[in-house]
C-alpha cells in the first residue's frame, strides 16, 4: 500500500514541475511579443496564466487526496482481522497484513518466508477442507475457480482454527505470473464451535423433551390403567340393583374417574401437539353419522343444563367423505363444551353448512354459536393459547385446564384450517372453521355390531388383573375364547405351549419384568404372521415407531371400548370368513331381532293387521313421543307420563329391546334416580333403530 501511495506522489510531483514550466514558457513568450497582442490583450493573458497555475495546482490537490484517502481505506481493510495476503499467481507472498502476521507469531513477512514458501503448508489434511478438495491444483487457483464453501483448517500451538477462504483477482498484466491475487482468510473457529455447541444444546434439548414425552406417556399409562378399571367396573355395577345412595356414591366414582381420563387426554394432546405429532387418519363416513356422534355429544352435555340446543344442517347427510372423523368430533366436542361451560339458561347452536363442492371435495362450514359471557376484545386473541384462562370472578363453573382451546386450534392446524373467532362480552361468541373433505362413493354395508364368533381364541396380556378381567368379560359376550396372561414371561410360556390355538392376541406395553415391546420380539422368533395389538393407554410417536419395527400390527387405546375391540377381530383375524358368525343382517331379520314380528302374528293371527299396528306406531314416535329425549334430559313431569306409555306400546308389538329400555330409565326414577346419558343414549338407539328399519314394513308382506 505504501508503494501505490509513493508512485502516486512521485507523479503529482512531476505534473506539478511539468505544468509549471510549460506555463512559465507561456508566459516568457507572450510577454516578450510584440506584434501578435496588443497591450490589453496581453495583460488580461498575463493575469489569467498563474489563475491557470493555482486551478491546476488545486486540482492534483484533490487528485492526491482522494488518492491518499483511498490508500487509507485500503490499508484500513488489509489491516482487519482478516488474515489478508498478496500473491502473485506463482502464489509467491509479496505482501501480509499485521493480523496474518499477528497470528503466526512473525514480525514479518520477510521472517515467515524463510522458515515456510506457502500459506497452504499449514494446512491440515481432512475430507471436506481445501487441502483435500483441491487435488493437483494449486490451492489459489482451486478456489479462485470454485469459490463456495472453501474452508481450510490450520493448528496452531494445539489449537485447531478453521478458516473461510477467498481469492479475488485485482491485477491482470500481460505475463501471467505478474497477476495479483487477494488472499482472504477469515477465522470462523468461534463461529463453528457455536454451532457446534447450539447443536448439542438442541441435542440435549430434544433428548430431554423425548425424555419427558416418555415420562408423561408412562405416567399416563400408569394412570389409565387402573381409570379404566374403575370406569369398567362402574359401568358393569350401574346393570345391577343398586339402592339411591349407593348408586350416587358409584355416579360420583364414575363421573370424578372420567374427569380424571380427560385431564390426561388433555395433557397428552398438549404433548402431541408439543411434538408436532398430531396425526390425521383417514376413515369412511357419511355426515349422518356425523351428526349422529354429534348428538350423542350434546345428549351428554345437555344433562341437568338449562340450555336450549338448535343444530342447524344445510348439507346433505348422505355425503360419503373420507378424513378423520375422531379428530373432526374431538374439535366440535371441545367448542361445544366451552359453548355449554360459559353458558347459562341460553342458547346454542351448531351450523354446518356447504360452501362449495366439485367431483372431488366438498369444503364444510362447521359453527359453534352461544348467548353466553362471551369474551373482552383485548383477550380474544390469547384464548387459544396454552393454558390461558379469563379470570372471571373465580367461579368455580369456570374452571378448567385452559387447554381446551389451544388443543382445537392445532387440531385445526392439522387439517390445514383456522378457528375464527367473533365474541362480544354478555352477548355471546362464535367459533367457526371450514374442512375440505375427500368425497367418496357410497359403499354399502349390511353387517352390524355386536357379533357372536364361534371358535375363537385371544390371549389377553396384561399386568393389572382388573384389566385383564374386563377384557375376558368384554370378549366373553361374543362368545370368544379368552386366555389371560399377567406377565410378559407368564405370556411367552402360554403361547409356547398353545402356539397353533390363538387367533390374536393383545398385549399391553408396558409391565414389569418382560415389556410388551420385548414380549413380542420373542413371540415373533416363534410366529411371524399372529397378529399382536398393543393395548396401552401411551400415544407416544417413539412407541408407534417401535412397535412398528418390532411388527406389533396394531394400537388399541385405554379404556377400551367393546366396538373397537370387534373391530379388531374382524380386522386381523382372516379366519372369520370362514367362521360364522351372528350378524344381524338383512332387513327382514333385523326387524325380527328389534320387534319379535312371530310373537305379534301370533297375537293377531293376520299379516295386514301386523302392518298396520307397525306404522300407527311409527306415527305415534313421530307425534307424541317426538319430543321424549328433551323432556328426560329436562327431567319434567310429562316424561315420566311419555316413558310409562311407550313402555306398553313397546311390550305390546314385542319391541323388546326399547320395552327394557324404558324399564331401566322406570326403574331409576321408581329409586329416585334420574336418568343418565347412558340410559337416555340407549333410548335414543333403540327409537332410531326402530324408525330406521321399519321403513321396510313391506318386506314383510
Amino acid at each position: 500500500m505504501n508503494k501505490i501511495l509513493s508512485k502516486t506522489r512521485n507523479l503529482i510531483f512531476i505534473l506539478t514541475i511539468l505544468s509549471f514550466f510549460v506555463l512559465a514558457f507561456l508566459f516568457y513568450d507572450i510577454y516578450q511579443s510584440h506584434k501578435k497582442y496588443d497591450d490589453g490583450l496581453k495583460v488580461i493573458i498575463l493575469l489569467l496564466i498563474p489563475i491557470l497555475y493555482i486551478f491546476i495546482l488545486y486540482i492534483i490537490k484533490k487528485i492526491y487526496v482522494i488518492a491518499n484517502s483511498q490508500v487509507k481505506e485500503s490499508e484500513k481493510i488489509f489491516n482487519s482481522q482478516k488474515n489478508i495476503l498478496l500473491l502473485t499467481n506463482g502464489e509467491e507472498i509479496i505482501d501480509a497484513n499485521r493480523a496474518f502476521l499477528d497470528f503466526f507469531s512473525y514480525k514479518t513477512l520477510e521472517e515467515f518466508k524463510k522458515n515456510y514458501k506457502c500459506i497452504c503448508d499449514h494446512f491440515i489434511s481432512e475430507d471436506g477442507f481445501l487441502s483435500a478438495k483441491m487435488g493437483t491444483d494449486s490451492w489459489a487457483k482451486y478456489v479462485y475457480l470454485n469459490p463456495n464453501n472453501n474452508l481450510a483448517k490450520i493448528k496452531k500451538e494445539n489449537k485447531i482454527h478453521i478458516f473461510k477462504v477467498f481469492v479475488q483477482k485485482i491485477e491482470e498484466d500481460k505475463d501471467i505470473e505478474n497477476t495479483r491475487l487477494v488472499v482472504t482468510l477469515e477465522d470462523i473457529s468461534n463461529e463453528v464451535a457455536t454451532n457446534k455447541e447450539l447443536i448439542e444444546q438442541k441435542t440435549r434439548l430434544q433428548n430431554s423433551n423425548n425424555s419427558k414425552a416418555q415420562f408423561l406417556a408412562n405416567i399416563s399409562h400408569e394412570l389409565r390403567t387402573p381409570l379404566n378399571s374403575v370406569i369398567g367396573f362402574s359401568n358393569l355395577l350401574f346393570d345391577t340393583k343398586l339402592q339411591k345412595e349407593q348408586y350416587n356414591l358409584l355416579k360420583n366414582i364414575d363421573n370424578s374417574s372420567r374427569i380424571l381420563i380427560n385431564t390426561i387426554d388433555d395433557i397428552l394432546n398438549v404433548l402431541k401437539i408439543d411434538q408436532k405429532s398430531i396425526e390425521l387418519e383417514n376413515n369412511h363416513f357419511t355426515f349422518d353419522e356425523l351428526i349422529k356422534n354429534i348428538d350423542d355429544i350434546i345428549l351428554k352435555l345437555s344433562i341437568n343444563s338449562k340450555n336450549i340446543f338448535k343444530l342447524n344442517k344445510n348439507i346433505d347427510i348422505f355425503y360419503k367423505v373420507k378424513s378423520d372423523k375422531a379428530r373432526i368430533i374431538q374439535l366440535l366436542t371441545i367448542l361445544l363444551s366451552n359453548a355449554y361451560k360459559f353458558t347459562q339458561n341460553g342458547n346454542i347452536e351448531l351450523e354446518i353448512n356447504l360452501l362449495n363442492e366439485n367431483d372431488k371435495n366438498i369444503e364444510v362450514l362447521f359453527c359453534v354459536k352461544d348467548t353466553g359471557i362471551g369474551i373482552n376484545k383485548e383477550h380474544i386473541d390469547s384464548i387459544f393459547n396454552e393454558f390461558f384462562k379469563v379470570d372471571i370472578l373465580n367461579h368455580k363453573d369456570y374452571s378448567g385446564t385452559g387447554l381446551g382451546l389451544a388443543i382445537a386450534q392445532n387440531i385445526a392446524n392439522a387439517f390445514n384450517t383456522t378457528i375464527d373467532v367473533k365474541s362480544e362480552e354478555r352477548i355471546g361468541s362464535s367459533f367457526c372453521f371450514s374442512l375440505v373433505l375427500e368425497t367418496i362413493k357410497e359403499e354399502k354395508n349390511n353387517n352390524y355390531s355386536y357379533p357372536i364368533f364361534q371358535d375363537i381364541s385371544i390371549l389377553v396380556v396384561d399386568d393389572h388383573k382388573a384389566n385383564c378381567e374386563l377384557s375376558k368379560k368384554i370378549l366373553e359376550k361374543s362368545n370368544v375364547d379368552v386366555t389371560v396372561a399377567y406377565s410378559g414371561e407368564e405370556a411367552l410360556e402360554i403361547f409356547k405351549k398353545n402356539k397353533d390355538r390363538f387367533d390374536l392376541i393383545f398385549m399391553d406395553i408396558l409391565m414389569p419384568g418382560l415389556n410388551g415391546f420385548d414380549t413380542t420380539l420373542k413371540i415373533r422368533e416363534i410366529d411371524l404372521d399372529i397378529p399382536i395389538i398393543a393395548l396401552t393407554a401411551s400415544t407416544s410417536t417413539i412407541d408407534k415407531e417401535l412397535a412398528n419395527e418390532i411388527k406389533m400390527n396394531d394400537f388399541l387405546s385405554k379404556p377400551v371400548e367393546p366396538q373397537n375391540l370387534f373391530e379388531i377381530i374382524f380386522k386381523y383375524v382372516d379366519r372369520i370368513k370362514d367362521i360364522e358368525v351372528d350378524y344381524k343382517s338383512g332387513k327382514t331379520n333385523l326387524i325380527n331381532d328389534i320387534i319379535n314380528i312371530e310373537i305379534l302374528r301370533a297375537k293377531l293371527s293376520n299379516n295386514d293387521i301386523v302392518i298396520d299396528i307397525l306404522k300407527s306406531f311409527i306415527e305415534e314416535l313421530n307425534s307424541y313421543f317426538i319430543n321424549i329425549i328433551d323432556e328426560l334430559i329436562k327431567n319434567s313431569e310429562e316424561s315420566k307420563n311419555m316413558l310409562y306409555s311407550l313402555k306398553g306400546l313397546s311390550g305390546n308389538i314385542g319391541a323388546n329391546a326399547l320395552y327394557n329400555a324404558c324399564i331401566r330409565i322406570e326403574d331409576k326414577y321408581k329409586r329416585d334416580i334420574n336418568p343418565e346419558f347412558e340410559d337416555i343414549k340407549i333410548l335414543k338407539d333403540e327409537i332410531e333403530n326402530i324408525k330406521n328399519e321399519l321403513k321396510y314394513l313391506d318386506d314383510l308382506n
